[in-house]
């Protein structure tokens, strides 16, 4: 599952770059058109997601499709606080200013966590988010991306592959997401996946 991520974020940020809508750190700010760009596949991104977890019922999101494997339910808790932490974590680096002094420009987060397993099981999780509180994180997300005037070129943030530009990072969220969606539709296909 990480291989395709890594894969699929790489493919992704080439096609961006091909078509000229990636950039550079060199430019000075995130275009119109880039902008809105990212604040569309933001959009379709969550909606699809939702729209794919509507389909379960209660019995369904708690279905585990093998031993190892992880219910709706977990993935869609697992997504919510990722996302939450994960705007959190841009908008902490958004804060900071690029270093001039040559020093890495990441040294100062930790590595983000890249698994899913780190979750407890469900009867340990405090929370249990709703389909609206996630959608009201994307949200504020989506106007945090509408109406900053910072730079998600120049300022970086330390993600699971390394350290990225603020857009880049858009574009993680943008792909994590997609992932999510994807796992929902391979549990949906499952043989022993319930009726109801």
């Amino acid at each position: 599952m990480y291989m395709l991520k890594r894969t699929t974020v790489k493919f992704l940020l080439a096609v961006l770059v091909i078509t000229g809508l990636a950039g550079t750190a060199d430019d000075a700010s995130l275009t119109a058109a880039e902008k809105k760009v990212v604040v569309k596949y933001l959009k379709d991104s969550r909606d699809q997601l939702l729209s794919e977890y509507k389909k379960f019922s209660e019995k369904q999101a708690r279905f585990i499709p093998q031993p190892d494997g992880t219910s709706a339910e977990i993935i869609m808790i697992a997504q919510h606080l990722w996302e939450n932490g994960a705007w959190e974590k841009l908008k902490k680096a958004m804060r900071q200013h690029p270093p001039t002094d040559g020093s890495s420009p990441c040294e100062a987060y930790a590595p983000e966590f890249t698994g899913w397993t780190i979750y407890p099981p469900l009867s340990r999780l405090s929370i249990q988010p709703s389909a609206g509180e996630y959608k009201s994180i994307r949200q504020s997300g989506i106007r945090y991306v509408r109406n900053s005037t910072e730079n998600f070129k120049t300022h970086y943030v330390a993600a699971e592959d390394g350290c990225v530009t603020g857009y880049q990072y858009l574009i993680s969220i943008i792909e994590r997401t997609n992932e999510t969606t994807a796992y929902l539709r391979n549990i949906r296909q499952h043989p022993q996946f319930p009726a109801e």
